[in-house]
């Protein structure tokens, strides 16, 4: 997990972290939303959810990741971390608009694929690390 990494940097630099979470928008939904259905009366759902629902669950379970997050960062010597919660399709250029805001250095954690599956899967990771103007630290 990158974020040990992120926080041990951020309190020697004595700079604040911005825990960014990146999740599907209200289109993405409206338009694969027969397949998201399927898979979820499948896995036992019994109600059939709209795309507005599906957005409304997705900010719920952010908004909980992420305050348990802040939470479990949030002591005398810990630095500043605020939250954010962002909507859309391609996760690595949300995070690389973000980074370029401000002077950041971008910490991410990575599967560690290679070969056929990063090139089956792709790699947010990879693409942040080609395409970003700022630094990344990768952890494995």
């Amino acid at each position: 997990m990158s974020l040990p990494h992120a926080v041990d940097l951020a309190a020697t630099l004595g700079v604040g972290i911005t825990l960014l979470r990146i999740t599907p928008p209200r289109d993405y939904y409206r338009h694969h939303l027969s397949t998201v259905e399927d898979r979820l009366i499948a896995a036992g759902a019994s109600d059939r959810m709209s795309a507005d629902d599906l957005v409304a669950a997705d900010a719920r379970e952010v908004a909980a990741y992420l305050s348990d997050l802040k939470d479990r960062l949030s002591d005398d010597d810990a630095p500043e971390v605020t939250a954010e919660h962002l909507q859309g399709q391609n996760i690595a250029q949300a995070i690389i608009d973000k980074a370029a805001e401000q002077p950041a250095l971008v910490a991410m954690t990575t599967h560690g694929r290679s070969g056929i599956g990063r090139l089956v899967l792709g790699s947010v990771t990879d693409r942040v690390v080609r395409h970003s103007n700022a630094p990344v630290l990768v952890v494995r």
